[in-house]
């Protein structure tokens, strides 16, 4: 199947339209910003409603990141150990 057919303006939307992407106008700053200065205050107001959910969403990332690394830590720790007495016994 191809998704190459454009959407034309007033025509109805393809069976397989092509995939698109519209860029914002430049501001003229090198910032790499990619916010927009004019929202709506319906997007402004759902923005900092989820803003909460966010913050919840990184906190629970960041506890399960720290915990992968304090569980391979202990296992790399554990390997090493058991590498040592192997080296030591002479098995």
């Amino acid at each position: 199947m191809n998704w190459n057919q454009i959407q034309r303006p007033g025509k109805a939307e393809p069976e397989h339209p092509a995939p698109s992407l519209d860029l914002g106008a430049a501001t003229g700053d090198d910032s790499g910003s990619t916010q927009t200065t004019s929202t709506s205050s319906l997007e402004a107001t759902s923005a900092g409603s989820n803003s909460d959910a966010a913050d919840s969403s990184d906190t629970v990332a960041r506890v399960l990141g720290g915990l992968g690394v304090v569980i391979g830590l202990a296992a790399a720790a554990g390997l090493l150990a058991s590498m040592r007495r192997e080296h030591m016994t002479g098995r």
